[in-house]
């Protein structure tokens, strides 16, 4: 019987640490993130940004890592505005009227979609990754 009561006390105790000790991933992941990706999180160009786009903006706000994105801009993009889209950090590829491609660091991804004349931000799919017939 003595054998029990100290098995239940015991497992009560390391259930009350193990609770207490480990973080919700929610607020241990918001704890984690830089200020910096919050204020973008809560501003008009997040909301240009689609999906998985967001997705990775959220995995590494501050990553080095190159991603391939797809822009829509809202009048058809002169040679400011492409030099805006470079001074941000956006490194075109092909821009055809509204439609830019290119690449840019995940880190910058808030620099870009705050311009003004961004309207969507994509993360491409390669072509890899389509079905084919």
């Amino acid at each position: 019987m003595k054998i029990s009561r100290y098995f239940m006390v015991l497992a009560t105790f390391v259930a009350a640490v193990a609770i207490t000790a480990a973080p919700a991933t929610d607020t241990f992941a918001a704890a984690q993130r830089p200020a910096k990706a919050k204020a973008f999180e809560s501003s008009p160009g997040y909301e240009k940004l689609d999906l998985r786009l967001r997705e990775a903006w959220s995995a590494k706000p501050t990553s080095r890592k190159t991603i391939e994105c797809i822009l829509k801009a809202t009048d058809r993009m002169g040679e400011d505005d492409k030099a805006m889209l470079a001074a941000a950090g956006f490194n075109a590829r092909t821009v055809i009227g509204k439609i830019a491609t290119g690449n840019l660091k995940v880190r910058d991804v808030p620099e870009v979609a705050n311009l003004r004349f961004i309207q969507v931000m994509e993360l491409a799919v390669p072509l890899s990754l389509k079905k084919g017939n």
